[in-house]
């Protein structure tokens, strides 16, 4: 991973559908594994990558013309890398696998356009920032996944950023919730965002806004949660790194339903708690502003 030859990788994988298994990658001057180009859509499978001083696995190379495509993850452990465990655009499955002790631990960055990721069995442990994190437009689809100990934040964050795409939010595993950690989320104008009953979504000071059409139907045995980072009666504890706090009205500022364009949302069994902190100049839990 010298980069001697322009190559910041220990395997460097351009425009290739080739199949990566049993293998042991590790202590990388910089990425264990980087992919370029549309074409390529490897299969990594069962391998231990380890101790490389930025990205396990990195896929948003740009020399073979594009960043890397929808690659497939299965069964993989990653540990103790500098950066990321993997920092992904897309990517068609990501099932059975570890990450321990990274960084960060996984990024989905949607860096060419939206996607439906299969996104199962994996386990998250001691990653010191992000567990998880998604870009705009990617949207998460499985069962099964586990927070494991020591995770600093443990959830899984939406990057702040205006989604463009429609799409669903689903529960993708126990006590595994979707966070709003790091700035505000916005669904676009003409979009449809649906969260599926259980779904539960904490936020630290931002907000929800949606501009497009939300269809938050929960039920009575699984309602929908919007709540603070610091409440741990759902979802589990999310904010080890902030130590013993407790949550209190104002911890997050509001879901914002602004404009004509979101009429026709519908809240159905939906909680919301620890809001209104008026971060935005918007003094409520839910703010409606020229909807029906």
């Amino acid at each position: 991973g010298g980069n001697n030859y322009g190559v910041p990788a220990s395997l460097y994988i351009g425009n290739s559908t080739a199949t990566i298994r049993n293998c042991d990658i590790s202590n990388s001057l910089n990425d264990g594994i980087r992919i370029s180009g549309l074409s390529a859509r490897p299969l990594i499978e069962s391998c231990y990558i380890h101790d490389n001083a930025v990205q396990g696995i990195n896929n948003t190379d740009t020399a073979y013309g594009s960043i890397g495509s929808a690659l497939t993850l299965r069964n993989n452990t990653f540990a103790r890398n500098g950066s990321w465990g993997a920092y992904l655009n897309l990517a068609a499955e990501i099932s059975s696998n570890t990450f321990d002790g990274n960084a960060n631990g996984l990024y989905i960055s949607s860096g060419s356009g939206s996607g439906i990721t299969a996104f199962s069995s994996n386990t998250f442990l001691n990653n010191i920032a992000h567990m998880a994190q998604i870009g705009p437009n990617v949207f998460l689809s499985g069962s099964g996944n586990m927070v494991g100990a020591g995770n600093k934040y443990a959830g899984i964050n939406l990057a702040p950023a205006t989604w463009s795409a429609s799409g669903t939010l689903s529960p993708v595993g126990a006590d595994l919730p979707y966070l709003m950690r790091t700035g505000e989320v916005w669904m676009g104008a003409g979009t449809t965002l649906t969260m599926a009953p259980g779904v539960v979504l904490k936020s630290r000071t931002a907000r929800f806004g949606i501009v497009g059409t939300l269809l938050a139907v929960g039920t009575p045995e699984q309602p929908i949660t919007l709540t603070s980072l610091r409440d741990d009666t759902i979802g589990g504890d999310s904010n080890l790194g902030d130590g013993a706090v407790s949550p209190a009205r104002g911890d997050w500022s509001e879901l914002h339903l602004g404009g004509a364009g979101t009429s026709g949302s519908r809240l159905e069994n939906v909680v919301i708690r620890w809001s209104g902190g008026n971060n935005y100049g918007v003094p409520a839990s839910l703010y409606i502003g020229n909807s029906t």
